[in-house]
């Protein structure tokens, strides 16, 4: 079964997001100048490896360095120690070579030397895995008097000028392959845990090894960065960005402390932007794509908020690690990266960072699942008390619990909220079409599309004092409100308790005025409004309308 997200409703920005695309590009331009190499680096058996070993299997009395020989196969080094010692015994002793081989021929030794002949045509061909499909003599073979016998009379019939043109011809093609091993991209630049470098761990993040590999990776980097741009800023979503990638190649290497794998692929380091975004916007909805085989192809789309999908991923890679923790997936960089992210978006949140460096004002954009401020110019009308207010913070609650004191209920980042019955000034049931034009049944009535988008608006005194500034409204989706004491009637229809509960409301909040708009009382029906902003703005028109409502002070004049 495939998965992959598709959107979320947070990727409308302020900003451009210059860092991410900046990144994704840097990604993209590495792997089109690297990815033939980083193919033959990644091969079982690279071309420049496959011709020494080749030749060498073709003439297999030369002589080979440490290096090269510790290049080449398994297989190809024991039939190369063997080689050697007859190589000794023959330079030591040519007669008694002479006279071993004239004791006669021992059976065998034409099948060896067919053998050999089939080795290295297999490595001549095109195919750099050749060598290690090949299948060298068997152990027990390198030994025999057959194999033996076959070496050394071909090593007695050589010319000592053809010895030493062969030789030079496997030094050569040795030289080749030292320089190409120099120039290997993924041990320069990929993070080894056997040999880690410090640099390494910045630069692993723009290595990919395919054009899938690539594109799942970006594909998930633009969808959890463009946000987290926006709301933290370009210098500290890189500086985040680095660290979630060095966290996770950090953690892969605790987990791997001898590997000699490169380690590459920026998923650790988009792990990271997933657990920061996790924490920072987590009621956010996200759109996927599905695809599955179970007797036939079924494809479609579904969405679900990130604080449910993106712990389940963490769980499946976290299980991934401690049972599956084998073949070309890193699921320790991921775990790692995701739980760096989880950390440093709580620090920031505890530090209070966006509000005390960045100085981020709230989203501009009105979305029940975050709050947003709309301007609210007051009245003298009735004014018992000295309040200034000027501007009105909504906000979504998600009520809990309805008694004769009051209402009681969740904000969207689980702040409780506790309404008294004298506290609110008015309430304004609505149908709602569209939020941020989109559909309203996206934000408000998810599960159960077949209903209008219903919410009642709770406007409450704010702290009473010499000077207010903001005044708390809480917006409430009834199709969220499932418990039996909260909705006047579970039997009735969601348009039909969107009249019952704003009644209800009104009884316990006797001083409050119910915005009905279109005279709702005496039509029977909710008022319609297009957008969340529309609703909002008659709401507050209503509310400074209130008699008495205590919404100005006449000694200080409203402001914007």
């Amino acid at each position: 079964m495939i998965i992959l997200p598709i959107g979320h409703d947070s990727l409308t920005v302020r900003r451009l997001p210059l860092a991410t695309g900046i990144i994704i590009v840097a990604c993209i331009v590495v792997s089109a100048l690297t990815c033939n190499r980083i193919e033959e680096e990644t091969a079982p058996t690279p071309a420049p490896l496959a011709a020494v070993a080749t030749y060498y299997a073709a003439h297999d009395h030369l002589a080979l360095s440490e290096p090269m020989l510790k290049a080449l196969p398994q297989g190809l080094r024991s039939l190369y120690a063997v080689n050697r010692e007859w190589m000794a015994w023959y330079e030591k002793s040519p007669g008694d070579v002479d006279l071993w081989l004239k004791e006669g021929v021992v059976a065998g030794s034409v099948a060896m030397e067919q053998a050999l002949a089939e080795v290295a045509r297999q490595f001549g061909g095109a195919a750099p895995s050749a060598l290690a499909q090949a299948g060298l003599p068997a152990a027990d073979y390198l030994r025999s008097d057959a194999r033996k016998r076959t070496f050394l009379s071909r090593l007695v019939s050589l010319d000592p000028g053809e010895i030493e043109r062969q030789q030079a011809e496997l030094d050569r093609l040795a030289e080749a392959f030292g320089r190409w091993k120099k120039g290997e991209i993924l041990p320069r630049f990929g993070f080894v845990p056997g040999k880690p470098r410090p640099l390494a761990l910045l630069t692993y993040p723009f290595l990919h090894l395919s054009v899938l590999h690539l594109v799942f990776n970006m594909l998930f980097l633009w969808f959890a960065a463009v946000k987290l741009e926006d709301i933290w800023g370009r210098p500290t979503f890189v500086a985040a960005y680095a660290l979630f990638g060095a966290a996770a190649g950090l953690t892969h290497a605790a987990m791997h402390p001898t590997s000699l794998d490169p380690l590459v692929g920026a998923s650790g380091a988009v792990a990271g932007l997933m657990g920061a975004f996790l924490v920072r916007l987590h009621r956010t909805r996200i759109d996927f794509a599905y695809a599955y085989w179970i007797g036939r192809f079924r494809y479609g789309t579904f969405a679900a908020p990130a604080y449910f999908m993106l712990p389940l991923w963490f769980a499946g890679e976290l299980s991934s690690g401690l049972l599956f923790d084998v073949g070309n997936v890193a699921y320790w960089s991921h775990v790692g990266g995701f739980a760096a992210g989880v950390a440093v978006a709580l620090l920031l949140r505890a530090f209070r960072y966006e509000e005390r460096v960045l100085k981020r004002e709230p989203d501009p954009l009105p979305r029940p699942e975050t709050s947003f401020v709309a301007p609210l110019a007051p009245t003298a009308a009735g004014i018992a008390e000295p309040f200034r207010i000027t501007r009105l913070r909504v906000q979504e609650l998600v009520p809990s619990a309805l008694s004769e004191r009051g209402l009681e209920g969740l904000t969207w980042d689980n702040a409780r909220v506790e309404l008294a019955a004298g506290d609110v000034i008015c309430l304004a049931p609505a149908r709602i079409d569209r939020v941020d034009r989109e559909p309203a049944s996206t934000y408000f009535s998810r599960g159960v599309p077949e209903e209008p988008a219903f919410a009642i608006l709770v406007v409450s005194r704010a702290e009473r004092g010499p000077q207010v500034d903001v005044v708390p409204a809480y917006m409430i989706d009834l199709a969220k409100v499932r418990f039996a004491a909260l909705l006047p009637s579970p039997r009735a229809s969601l348009r039909e308790n969107a009249l019952l509960f704003a009644n209800t409301l009104a009884d316990l909040f006797r001083g409050a005025r119910v915005v009905r708009g279109d005279e709702i009382a005496s039509a029977g029906r909710v008022p319609v409004y297009t957008g969340v902003e529309e609703f909002v703005e008659a709401a507050r028109k209503a509310c400074t309308a209130v008699p008495g409502s205590r919404m100005g002070d006449p000694d200080h004049p409203a402001g914007t």
